[in-house]
């Protein structure tokens, strides 16, 4: 049995899905592409810790125990444990950081600009080492490095600073990301808006550099042009999500199915889908009352 446990993206096989085999032992850990695959994901009644990560390889782990937990939750008190980051690793002294976290934090970290469609623009920051794969996670259209920084603090500062002053959100929501989807996505108009905001930034913070390049990620989604329209996948109380698999968009996977093209979040799916994968399935009854028509 495959468990969906994450997602990720490979620089030439696009989209993949992280699938644990529990029914090995010890776990075997898989990664799919999705795009031309044909996917099934069945709910299941129960679910499953995801697996920890390690911070100094840099690599997730799979569950040891392959532990069924709450549903309010995505992994067992162990692999908890072995996670050792605090997100909000600013709000503490350094003493009271994994000694994992410590020497991340004092790895150069780089400030950014991720852009999502229509007017959503996100400041954010990365290591820098990873950045790239970060954007993918989030599903920025596009984005561009402000400045790169010694290390954690100071991007964070630069960060916090950049938001405040310029009113530019640090988070963005699943559901402003999903409705970002239906709207038709053009480099040029991301270019613009990206270089706009960058601009604004420069002129009271002339430290910053103009010279980095505002970076497409369409096609890392994607390996044809993106399918419109799109839907919202069948309601929660269908227990089998199924189809062919046309791209993914940070966690947010886009699937064909009878001639319709769908979206469906996966964060909220994670330890609990078994999942099947080029197995043509019986077609589903679709409901497309469902589409999100952002255009009347």
């Amino acid at each position: 049995m495959y468990i969906l446990s994450g997602y990720s993206y490979h620089s030439s096989k696009g989209p993949c899905l992280q699938l644990d085999e529990i029914a090995s032992q010890p776990t075997i850990r898989h990664y799919v592409p999705i795009w031309e695959a044909y996917i099934s994901l069945n709910i299941l009644a129960s679910k499953y810790c995801i697996g920890g990560f390690d911070l100094t390889t840099k690599r997730s782990i799979p569950c040891p125990n392959q532990q069924e937990i709450g549903s309010k939750s995505l992994y067992c008190s162990n692999c908890n444990q072995s996670i050792q980051f605090n997100p909000a690793f600013y709000r503490v002294a350094p003493s009271q950081l994994s000694q994992q976290q410590q020497s991340y934090n004092l790895q150069p970290h780089a400030v950014y600009l991720a852009y999502f469609g229509g007017n959503i623009i996100k400041v954010g920051i990365a290591n820098e080492k990873r950045i790239y794969t970060r954007w993918l996670e989030q599903g920025a259209r596009a984005a561009v490095v402000l400045q790169c920084l010694q290390d954690a603090y100071a991007a964070r500062a630069l960060e916090e600073y950049i938001s405040a002053t310029y009113n530019i959100p640090e988070r963005i929501t699943i559901k402003q990301k999903q409705q970002s989807l239906h709207m038709p996505y053009y480099f040029e108009d991301a270019s613009i808006k990206l270089n706009a905001c960058r601009k604004a930034i420069y002129a009271n913070l002339s430290t910053l550099s103009m010279d980095n390049p505002i970076q497409n990620l369409q096609d890392a989604y994607f390996r044809k042009k993106q399918p419109f329209p799109l839907y919202e996948s069948p309601k929660e109380s269908q227990r089998t999500i199924a189809g062919y698999g046309l791209g993914m968009v940070g966690e947010v996977l886009i699937y064909e199915q009878q001639g319709y093209c769908f979206i469906q979040p996966l964060k909220s799916l994670l330890g609990q889908v078994q999942v099947s994968l080029n197995e043509k399935e019986v077609p589903i009854p679709v409901n497309i009352q469902t589409q999100l028509n952002l255009f009347g």
